[in-house]
């Protein structure tokens, strides 16, 4: 082994190889009788590999189960050389890979890919997001009449808004129960979804147009009047407050909202 290089540089040389094999550091390797420098040096870079499709299989489990273990692979290794792991933590290695799969020329023609790494990462956002106390429907019902027009409401920090045109959570619920997952569907127009956690479980189901917008309007920090304004695009105007009723009152009563203003 070269004594030339500190410590540091040492250091540095072994990690820029790992990250990138063909950056050559055999003359580096002491000789063995055993096992040729390139053979050593080669297990570390295949070592670190592995250790992140095991990283993004713990993420990534349903997509990893849709393409096998051999495409998940090259998958992941395609990824890599694109966007190498940056963090000090693992946890955030798959934050690109949505998009990575959308735009990608071989995996970007198959929708539900991207559509169920989108999916997978939003119930990974829900898992990690901070333990808050929602309230009850108690909160509501001391609010002062004259308050409910400038309401805005504060969320769970779980809350994960998806729209999908493809059907990637039936996949991903028959693929984690490990059947045959349904035939894939796509539709022009996306679906609105949500995920979350609550009680510890991950949650997620398919809002109505009219609900996704009222959600996400709140969540942008609109008032009431101003949602149910708009909500008069999809209900008659004698509607509107028994639906924006029933919705808050759904919401509460899932968990989602944590604060009234």
């Amino acid at each position: 082994m070269s004594d030339a290089l500190g410590l540091a540089e040492l250091q540095a040389a072994v990690q820029d190889f790992v990250l990138d094999p063909d950056r050559s550091i055999e003359h580096l390797i002491a000789a063995n009788a055993r096992i040729a420098p390139a053979t050593q040096v080669g297990v570390y870079a295949e070592a670190y590999r592995a250790r992140l499709v095991e990283a993004l299989d713990a993420d990534f489990s349903g997509l990893h189960a849709y393409l096998g273990d051999d495409e998940f692979r090259r998958l992941v290794h395609a990824y890599l050389a694109e966007h190498p792991s940056r963090h000090f933590s693992l946890r955030w290695f798959g934050a690109e890979l949505a998009a990575f799969l959308a735009v990608h020329p071989v995996y970007a023609p198959h929708r539900e890919l991207a559509e169920l790494a989108r999916f997978e990462w939003a119930q990974c956002h829900a898992f990690d997001a901070p333990d808050v106390i929602a309230i009850d429907s108690a909160r509501l019902a001391a609010i002062a009449p004259d308050r409910w027009l400038a309401l805005r409401l504060r969320f769970h920090p779980s809350l994960a808004r998806l729209n999908l045109h493809t059907n990637a959570p039936d996949l991903w619920l028959a693929l984690n129960a490990e059947e045959v997952p349904p035939a894939l569907e796509q539709e022009a127009q996306s679906r609105p979804w949500l995920v979350w956690r609550h009680d510890l479980k991950i949650l997620f189901r398919v809002l109505t147009e009219a609900e996704a917008f009222g959600l996400d309007q709140f969540r942008a920090g609109a008032g009431f009047s101003a949602v149910c304004e708009q909500w008069c695009d999809w209900f008659a105007a004698e509607e509107v407050p028994a639906r924006a009723a029933g919705y808050l009152q759904h919401w509460i009563n899932a968990g989602w909202v944590i604060d009234v203003l």
